[in-house]
């Protein structure tokens, strides 16, 4: 898949950066909540958080640099993005405000920036009467200027007594090669 890309070769130095938040909705206590790969464990939120913890945005965010890196794109990992880029415009780049997001790329020297939004919700199957965890992960593609260049999904759902953080991950890890074509296939393709 990713070798039929005709890129530019412009692309090769090219640098992304990429930024994971999720958001959790549980109908049985009614809670929503924003998380994002800017969250500490001294933080008031981070007991709040739904099904996740902080490292599962590193470890997701390598997974997809490694797809990246392949087309041949320097990265940041979060680490690095944290260090440059405030909690506040992480959350601002996360809502779409594309001031951050421009603001953002500049500080890191970023061509592309990659937005990802694990949105997770729980409900009980009054089939089976056990809670269900569906998890949809949404990847939009900006560029250095906040413009939306390609967007892509994939969803996921386990029962509660699954390891949700466990399929967060295999999902990415199994689809991360199929992600990078579809974001990159329009760009490239032009």
């Amino acid at each position: 898949s990713l070798a039929k890309l005709r890129c530019p070769k412009s692309l090769k130095s090219g640098k992304i950066a990429t930024m994971i938040g999720e958001t959790h909705r549980d109908h049985r206590t009614g809670i929503d909540g924003f998380y994002g790969s800017f969250m500490a464990p001294d933080t008031p939120e981070w007991s709040r958080r739904g099904s996740t913890n902080k490292s599962i945005y590193g470890n997701l965010v390598d997974t997809l640099n490694s797809g990246f890196q392949q087309l041949g794109l320097k990265t940041y990992t979060t680490a690095e993005i944290n260090a440059q880029i405030a909690r506040v415009e992480q959350e601002a780049v996360l809502n779409n405000n594309i001031d951050a997001a421009m603001s953002a790329a500049d500080r890191l020297s970023a061509d592309f920036m990659l937005k990802g939004i694990i949105a997770t919700h729980s409900q009980i199957n009054k089939v089976v009467n056990i809670d269900e965890v569906f998890v949809t992960i949404t990847l939009s593609l900006l560029d250095r200027n906040g413009n939306q260049i390609s967007t892509a999904e994939i969803s996921e759902t386990t029962f509660s007594d699954a390891d949700v953080l466990a399929t967060i991950q295999k999902l990415v890890k199994n689809q991360a090669r199929e992600i990078t074509f579809q974001l990159f296939k329009d760009y490239c393709n032009k």
